[in-house]
């Protein structure tokens, strides 16, 4: 059971704006938490001196978040995998994190308090900043798991009960369409109403498509951008998250996780993803 939930989706925040509101919150709950309640022998401390080091303290934490959340992924692309985001690589971001700050709690301490350096004071600021963190971050992920599951189950479900399986292709049965290649040598081309979906592979695009009746892909070098501008004549396809361009004449029915709505097509078993700032636009793509 324990399993089950760890491996469930998790929406992986993509605002950057988001992230750095996040990143202040919790550097002020530091501060407003160490200066309040004193923990750790913060007690000890002058008071002329108390708001100066729980300050540094808060600035400490913001500053190590902001270099989690904007730098890192930049180094380590996995990161920005929302896809593949689950309870548990939020749990372990949520650890890093936390080794982070106590890491730099550490270094702080010891050279600008002069408390000097030791895998003891390390191991003392990594267990503090776990209490202070572990409460108020356990807390966070699991009601916004469990709320944006059932928001976006409930949404997804009076989707599909609204939908309307009408055709948007405006095209005639025997059109075509033609897909090109990142330097133009190379163009794929199928029947219109064929092309089932299309994902980003690294350099690549990879196309999905029916061929009598049964589904074939290939690779293209090109970008989703060059891709949509290709089909940009046929309003059925769209995409639909930064990763994929969907046919909606091919979505049977819509559901939905903590991450997001997922599109169920037809003749596949691959679910769509929808980017949640698309919500919105892609219910009322369906429903008309």
């Amino acid at each position: 059971m324990i399993g089950n939930f760890l491996s469930q989706p998790y929406p992986l925040e993509q605002r950057q704006s988001r992230k750095f509101v996040v990143a202040i919150a919790f550097g002020v709950f530091v501060f407003s938490f160490l200066y309040f309640f004193r923990p750790f022998g913060l007690y000890a401390l002058p008071a002329e001196e108390l708001p100066i080091v729980t300050c540094h303290f808060g600035l400490i934490c913001t500053g190590a978040l902001l270099f989690n959340f904007f730098v890192l992924p930049q180094v380590i692309p996995v990161l920005n995998d929302d896809l593949n985001w689950t309870v548990s690589k939020e749990i372990i971001s949520t650890l890093w994190n936390i080794l982070t700050i106590a890491l730099a709690n550490t270094l702080y301490s010891s050279y600008y308090l002069g408390a000097g350096f030791s895998s003891t004071k390390l191991l003392f600021y990594l267990a503090s900043t776990l209490a202070i963190a572990i409460l108020p971050v356990s807390i966070h992920v699991l009601i916004k798991n469990t709320i944006l599951l059932k928001r976006n189950l409930k949404e997804a479900e009076q989707i599909a009960v609204g939908m309307h399986h009408k055709k948007r292709l405006t095209a005639t049965p025997d059109a075509t369409l033609t897909i090109n290649s990142e330097n133009k040598n190379e163009k794929f081309t199928i029947p219109v109403g064929d092309l089932l979906y299309i994902s980003s592979a690294d350099n690549y695009i990879e196309i999905f498509y029916l061929e009598n009746g049964r589904i074939k892909s290939t690779l293209i070098r090109a970008t989703l951008k060059s891709a949509r501008d290709d089909l940009r004549a046929f309003t059925a396809f769209y995409r639909c998250h930064r990763g994929w361009i969907v046919n909606l004449d091919q979505v049977e029915s819509i559901t939905g996780n903590a991450q997001g709505y997922r599109l169920i097509l037809n003749h596949t078993d691959v679910t769509i993803p929808v980017s949640r700032n698309l919500n919105v636009e892609i219910t009322n793509r369906l429903s008309k």
